[in-house]
């Protein structure tokens, strides 16, 4: 049996019946999955709507009437979304149907819902493809004619939108009691409209109202009258309304300037408030909230605007004007101590100086009881820490041990903002300890391309903000004042465990690797085990990192070298390397050798 016929009902109707069908464009088409395609009209559809909402939900003062890249008002405004693409965009919209044997027009109407209240209800037009191929079209009259008229595959009846003629309504919108559309009586003036049904309210602004007028051509005109004295009556400044007259109220906050004040600081929530009339120091610290452990609950500042070019300061007394979880200083009223707030007043709360509720230091490594460990009091040096900490295991290598120092304090602050902007915060300290251990690494080259080859070992160091400082771990632990270290909050200490080997890096026949060392041995010595220099080595360049950190660089073929050394065989090829400049952010190569096989 063949299929049955189908017919397409064009949007004229006013919705989907029981059967399957696809209504109008409101809200959009959804995107499409898979390998399904948007058309153009559908994409563009989209995008309206988007744009639509957008502009709905932009706050936007009443007063406010810039336009940017928006058409204005069109033929089909405050009409269904349907009716506005078709009229304004020529973007038909369609319902599809499948039609039994026999059906009629009239059955495809009752499906789609009937006439739409914009629609010309008359008559229908049929298109249709003759058996010859032709296309017909054939006009169907409302009545009895769709119930004899019997539908065909691939029939499309289309119902066409009526344009709207002149309309006896008027429309109201702004800061009015009630918006919509009114009905307009002859002669019927704007005053007459709005006394009639009390639509001023006690805030609408009576200096100015606006109406907009569109003529039966199209063209819009404006007009402004004087909204007090249209509410008067009489003739003057109360002009008569004519068809679709949109009439536009304001408020009078509109013709006012947004009072605010500013609160900066640590404290619960900074930022801008709302200027209320009558407010003072106090009002405002309460809706800024409870102030930081790390605030000054002592002394802050209130600056009066004064020319928009510098600030009258007074001194707030915070002990006097912060609210606390008994009482708060609602009947303080002396301007002295409290005082009232003006429009754009900006209230700063300090912090206290290195501010922090606990200062800790790390240690690491062969130490008794490994951890962080709290300062509890100045003047506290690393010898007495490593006392708490039980002293060091037996298998600790103390000539070996690692302090690390945060040169330059990160401000939490600065980094979260740095953050945001999508830059770095980084210690200029670090020198670019990556770039300059990448050279170091670039020992090989690939045999096809000759490219560099980069250590991986070398990879995980990141550029930081910590900094090695050289400690004398053995005679600290003796006992020599001259050798001790004072904490500070951020302090790191590592113990290595012991060894009996020394490494080598760079230009040499093994590019890195560690070797067993005797006592008695040195850097000639090693430097033969490694292999030797390559033809690429600076041999003049090469340096001895010391386990304890020092870094030795004049005639050191012949010092000792002893367990946890590392000795650095540079490339002769790399001319733009300043050993000078680079000589403190390679210090932390030690802290790497050392640690990473601890």
């Amino acid at each position: 049996a063949s299929p049955p016929p189908a017919a397409v009902a064009a949007s004229g109707a006013s919705g989907p019946g029981s059967r399957s069908a696809k209504g109008p464009l409101d809200p959009p088409a959804p995107l499409p999955s898979g390998d399904g395609m948007l058309t153009r009209d559908e994409m563009e559809a989209n995008l309206a709507y988007l744009r639509d909402h957008l502009r709905e939900t932009r706050l936007k003062s009443r007063a406010d009437k810039r336009i940017q890249d928006d058409p204005g008002p069109g033929e089909g405004s405050g009409k269904p979304a349907w009716i506005r693409h078709w009229v304004e965009e020529g973007t038909v919209p369609t319902m599809i149907f499948e039609m039994r044997p026999g059906e009629t027009v009239k059955d495809a109407m009752d499906f789609a819902g009937g006439f739409a209240q914009q629609t010309f209800s008359e008559s229908l037009s049929l298109e249709r493809i003759s058996a010859t191929g032709a296309l017909e079209v054939l006009r169907v009259p409302a009545g009895e004619a769709m119930e004899k008229t019997r539908l065909e595959r691939g029939d499309v009846l289309t119902a066409l939108p009526q344009r709207d003629g002149a309309q006896r309504k008027v429309t109201v919108k702004g800061w009015a009691r009630i918006q919509g559309v009114f009905a307009r009586a002859d002669g019927m003036r704007v005053g007459d409209l709005l006394r009639s049904y009390a639509l001023a309210l006690p805030d609408t602004y009576l200096g100015r109202g606006e109406i907009v007028r569109t003529a039966p051509d199209g063209k819009r005109a404006y007009l402004a009258f004087d909204l007090a004295k249209a509410l008067a009556g009489g003739e003057k400044d109360n002009p008569l309304l004519a068809d679709r007259d949109e009439i536009e109220l304001y408020r009078s906050t509109d013709l006012r300037l947004r009072a605010t004040l500013t609160v900066l600081g640590p404290v619960e929530r900074p930022g801008k408030f709302e200027y209320l009339e009558g407010m003072r120091a106090s009002d405002l610290l309460f809706r800024a909230g409870v102030p930081l452990l790390k605030a000054n609950r002592l002394v802050a500042e209130l600056a009066h605007m004064q020319d928009g070019r510098f600030a009258l300061v007074q001194r707030l007394d915070l002990a006097q004007l912060l609210s606390t979880d008994r009482v708060s200083p609602v009947d303080l009223t002396d301007d002295l101590v409290n005082p009232r707030l003006q429009p754009y007043d900006q209230v700063t709360v300090y912090a206290r100086p290195d501010f922090r509720p606990h200062r800790s230091i790390t240690l690491s490594g062969q130490v008794v009881r490994p951890g962080v460990y709290d300062l509890d009091g100045p003047g506290l040096t690393l010898r007495d820490i490593l006392k708490r900490a039980g002293g060091l295991t037996p298998d600790a290598m103390p000539s070996a041990g690692i302090f690390l120092r945060t040169l330059v304090s990160v401000d939490e602050d600065k980094a979260k903002a740095a953050a945001r902007a999508g830059v770095a915060y980084a210690d200029p300290t670090a020198n670019g300890i990556n770039e300059i251990l990448s050279r170091l690494n670039e020992t090989k080259r690939l045999p096809l391309t000759g490219s560099l080859m980069v250590n991986p070992l070398l990879h995980g160091l990141a550029a930081g903000n910590l900094n090695r400082l050289v400690v004398d771990f053995p005679r600290l632990l003796a006992g020599d004042t001259a050798a001790e270290v004072e904490l500070q909050d951020g302090d790191e200490v590592i113990i290595p465990r012991r060894t009996d080997v020394a490494y080598v890096v760079g230009e040499t026949a093994s590019p890195f690797g560690a070797y067993k060392v005797a006592k008695g041995m040195t850097v000639k010595d090693v430097l033969r085990l490694a292999g030797g220099p390559t033809r690429n080595a600076d041999t003049w360049g090469i340096r001895l990192l010391k386990a304890d950190g020092r870094i030795l660089d004049h005639g050191i073929k012949g010092s000792p070298m002893e367990p946890g050394d590392a000795l650095l065989v540079p490339q002769r090829i790399r001319k733009d390397v300043s050993w000078q400049e680079n000589l403190t952010a390679l210090t932390p190569l030690a802290v790497l050798i050392n640690a990473v096989r601890k």
